[in-house]
């Protein structure tokens, strides 16, 4: 079986229709079709659309445990595109097999139900070119046997697989060798002479246990012996077996924790950005903070500036007031409003609105201050 061609259309992160040939492998150095690329780059988009075309399968292994629904073939956005309408998901593969060439096509219907999608099978069919030129279609029900003539799907596994089924098949452990040792028994169908075998095995322990009774000491001694021996590997297979599932699971493990680790390396880039970001911020707070101290020596300098012409005038008139006695005052204010009020001089003399005497003492309190003033006024002064 060579691969010659494979078109996809509208299929996983395949928008559109997109074509890919494959170099066609010499036979004298192998019939191998190798798939090289980087991470993320959609080779395993590739291996699903191959394994979906030949045998209808939408799981891989590497699925895991990832239920069926939330396997969608259909790509999204071309959903999301057309809102309420069908997309047709479409796989075809050109590949030729003893001197004949095969034109595959599978196509399935998906369209969006509200939070989930749906696909239902719309297309299956085969073209078959013989090596005169003649085309023959092979019957929908009959696609599958013709597929499964070509590669038997019970050991596709071992013909068609990605990187991770390569890495499992190069391990050399009682996990690779049951994984493959179940492939071999689906191939040629062994389960009826395994169950042969575990009979005759049966049959034998009976035999030996009556050999063991009879009246020859050596040989009992060398039956018992083999028993002991059969047990003890018996023992130790089902310990081997043991170890093979716990690493299973410890594989298994290992690669969930791979996938959870590559999902960090998608953001790591952003987690390194908000670190670098955080450490702006935190340089520009910083640049603020010593703006803000400048600021504050620059405000205390300049406010001086500002006010200089001011105390400079208030200081003059403080200076004359005091020159002409009126700060502090020559006569106590208090001791002014209680004459006004009694009408009465401290000399005794009768003090009468609009006598010349009246007036002098109005002139008085107009050039006193109260004493919070004057003592303001002084401290300023000094």
């Amino acid at each position: 079986m060579i691969l010659h061609k494979m078109t996809v259309e509208n299929f996983r992160q395949f928008r559109g229709k997109q074509e890919i040939e494959f170099i066609a492998p010499s036979l004298a150095h192998g019939n191998v079709t190798v798939v090289f690329g980087e991470n993320g780059r959609g080779k395993t988009g590739l291996f699903r659309a191959i394994m979906f075309c030949l045998f209808g399968e939408r799981r891989l292994s590497q699925d895991g445990d990832v239920p069926r629904d939330e396997l969608q073939l259909v790509n999204v956005s071309a959903l999301e595109s057309n809102p309420g309408q069908p997309v047709r998901t479409a796989v075809e593969l050109e590949f030729s097999h003893q001197g004949q060439t095969y034109r595959l096509r599978r196509a399935i219907l998906g369209m969006r139900d509200e939070d989930r999608i749906i696909e239902e099978e719309d297309e299956k069919r085969l073209f078959v070119v013989s090596s005169d030129g003649n085309t023959r279609t092979i019957q929908t029900t009959e696609i599958d046997a013709e597929i499964n003539n070509i590669l038997d799907r019970r050991v596709k596994d071992y013909f068609l697989f990605d990187g991770e089924k390569i890495e499992r098949l190069t391990r050399a452990s009682i996990e690779q060798r049951r994984e493959i040792s179940a492939g071999i028994r689906n191939l040629l169908n062994v389960d009826a002479l395994e169950s042969a075998i575990r009979a005759v095995g049966r049959v034998t322990k009976h035999l030996e246990k009556e050999l063991s009774n009879s009246s020859h000491e050596e040989l009992s001694r060398l039956l018992k012996r083999l028993g002991d021996n059969e047990d003890e590997q018996g023992r130790q297979r089902k310990r081997l077996e043991e170890l093979a599932d716990e690493i299973r699971l410890a594989r298994q493990e290992i690669d969930k924790t791979d996938k959870e680790l590559e999902k960090f390396n998608e953001i790591r880039h952003l987690l390194e950005r908000r670190k670098s970001l955080e450490q702006e911020l935190h340089d520009l707070e910083q640049q603020a903070d010593n703006a803000r101290d400048e600021m504050r020596n620059l405000v205390c300098r300049a406010t001086a500036l500002i006010v200089a012409p001011t105390v400079i005038t208030v200081f003059q008139y403080i200076e004359r007031q005091k020159q002409k006695g009126e700060i502090p005052s020559e006569i106590r204010r208090d001791l002014i409003e209680r004459i006004l009020m009694e009408k009465r001089c401290i000399c005794g003399s009768d003090v009468c609105e609009g006598t010349d005497a009246y007036e002098h003492i109005i002139d008085w309190l107009q050039r006193t201050s109260d004493v919070t003033t004057q003592d303001a006024a002084l401290n300023l002064w000094r």
